[in-house]
């Protein structure tokens, strides 16, 4: 009764028309109640889900409704979607056309429309994009791009006016200039303070290893010390 493709979208909906639950409230008036409660008109056609009006393939409430009164819902499809209508739009032939060859000759002449010359100056100049740069020919403009942030890659401002940091700690951010004669005293200072103790721990280490020749020597004259000051044995 029905074209195959409509077949298809019916069968969908009779799957589903299992759920429902349909109440009579007279020969063509019923309540079906599926998650929500719908009616459904078999005389004017329609379903509160509106479905059936749009597209005239019955939905799963007409298709719980026709099960319910032992109906086929094929029945309640629209006469387009029907077989006999389908084989009623090809009922006529359509003429064959033969090609350009075999055309009648006609003595009209065929010449374009006439040109309409509108008042004013004609333009020359290529008309440009509502955003394209007029002042740099070639190149893009930046409509329509979000700026990005290098520190928190977050979306509408950049690195210098980002307020979140990625290492967690703010750091202070360089004057322009030249720096001041207090903060090159400081920065002396720190560097003479970093190389004594570079030189200290140097010194701590080498200790560890072979004594040098001084603290040989200072040894050696302890010894000769001790000996001079030891008691001679008398024969």
């Amino acid at each position: 009764m029905v074209c195959p493709r409509i077949q298809l979208k019916l069968d969908k909906e009779k799957d589903r028309a299992y759920r429902c639950t349909v109440y009579p409230s007279s020969n063509t008036l019923f309540q079906v109640k599926y998650l929500d409660d719908v009616s459904v008109d078999l005389n004017n056609r329609t379903c509160t889900c509106r479905k059936w009006d749009l597209t005239g393939i019955p939905c799963y409430h007409v298709c719980a409704v026709a099960g319910f009164i032992n109906r086929n819902a094929e029945d309640f499809c629209d006469s387009y979607f029907t077989k006999q209508m389908y084989l009623k739009s090809y009922e006529f032939t359509i003429p064959p056309l033969p090609s350009e060859k075999y055309w009648p000759a006609v003595d009209y002449p065929m010449e374009p429309p006439p040109i309409k010359i509108g008042p004013g100056r004609p333009k020359k100049n290529r008309r440009k994009e509502p955003h394209e740069l007029t002042n740099k020919p070639g190149k893009l403009s930046k409509h329509g791009m979000f700026m990005t942030c290098r520190k928190c890659n977050g979306k509408g401002h950049n690195k210098s006016t980002c307020t979140e940091n990625s290492t967690g700690t703010s750091q202070q951010k360089r004057k322009r200039g030249r720096p001041r004669k207090t903060a090159m005293a400081e920065t002396s200072q720190g560097t003479q303070q970093s190389t004594q103790t570079t030189q200290q721990s140097g010194q701590q280490k080498r200790s560890r290893g072979r004594p040098r020749k001084s603290v040989a020597a200072q040894q050696s004259t302890q010894t000769t010390h001790v000996d001079s000051q030891a008691p001679v044995a008398l024969p």
